[in-house]
């Protein structure tokens, strides 16, 4: 199973324009790390324009809902221009929202360099809404496999009281994602791919994780991908053969 990491998002330092905008959720949400800090417009059918400053690698495009919820979207199209003029842009790609898991991804087959990027959005609910999105290159080879076992849990953040007589009263929260293995046999440059991604994230700073469909998540991989912190700091481990490896745990992002 091939994992792929994004954590070298070109959208934190970018100007982000909109065609309408909520006073009460606006574009500077999408650049909190937390989920339920979320943008919307005030339309069915909206754009959005990031400016990067200057053109940048794009590898992939990746999408989490908010937690509490889920997609107020119906369609998504993620559009990359050297300039900001959307008549004809140089790329333009419709993105799949799966509604059930709240993520949706998609990988370039070669680098793409732009400055500009554009989201073209439509909905039901009277206006659009984003969490939050990465553009910007792949952050470590997707050659790096979990060697097996790899855990998952779906622990639940409610809280459960109860009376005297045994009656119990929950208040009912979101789930969260726990993904957690150990990645053996790596060479001097695998581990220095993954230490620059890793001291560049932390575990202050979220990262889009994305997981190869494999016959142990039937056809659907979207249950575990996500947007996940390191829960604590990586234990690496030297090996005979000058080889390393690394045990980690992360945390989904809500």
């Amino acid at each position: 199973m091939a994992v792929k990491y994004y954590g070298l998002n070109q959208v934190h330092a970018a100007t982000i324009t909109a065609s309408t905008e909520s006073a009460q959720f606006p574009l500077t949400n999408l650049q909190d790390d937390r989920r339920t800090k979320v943008y919307r417009s005030t339309s069915n059918s909206d754009t959005m324009v990031i400016d990067f400053g200057q053109a940048v690698d794009i590898d992939a495009f990746c999408i989490v809902d908010n937690p509490m919820l889920g997609f107020a979207l119906s369609t998504l199209t993620v559009e990359l221009n050297a300039t900001n003029s959307w008549g004809s842009p140089a790329v333009s790609q419709a993105i799949t929202l799966d509604q059930t898991y709240g993520w949706g991804a998609y990988e370039w087959a070669t680098t793409q360099n732009y400055r500009f990027a554009r989201l073209v959005m439509t909905s039901t609910t009277g206006y659009c809404e984003i969490s939050k999105i990465y553009l910007g290159p792949k952050s470590a080879p997707g050659a790096l496999d979990f060697t097996y076992p790899l855990t998952f849990e779906q622990k639940t953040n409610c809280t459960i009281s109860e009376n005297r007589y045994g009656q119990k009263f929950v208040d009912d929260i979101n789930t969260q994602k726990i993904v957690g293995g150990e990645i053996q046999h790596l060479y001097k440059d695998e581990l220095d791919s993954l230490l620059e991604l890793f001291d560049y994230t932390s575990v202050t700073r979220p990262m889009f994780i994305t997981f190869d469909a494999t016959a142990m998540f039937e056809t659907n991989n979207n249950r575990i991908n996500g947007y996940y912190y390191l829960n604590k700091s990586p234990q690496y481990s030297y090996q005979t053969g000058n080889m390393w490896s690394l045990k980690l745990t992360f945390e989904e992002g809500t």
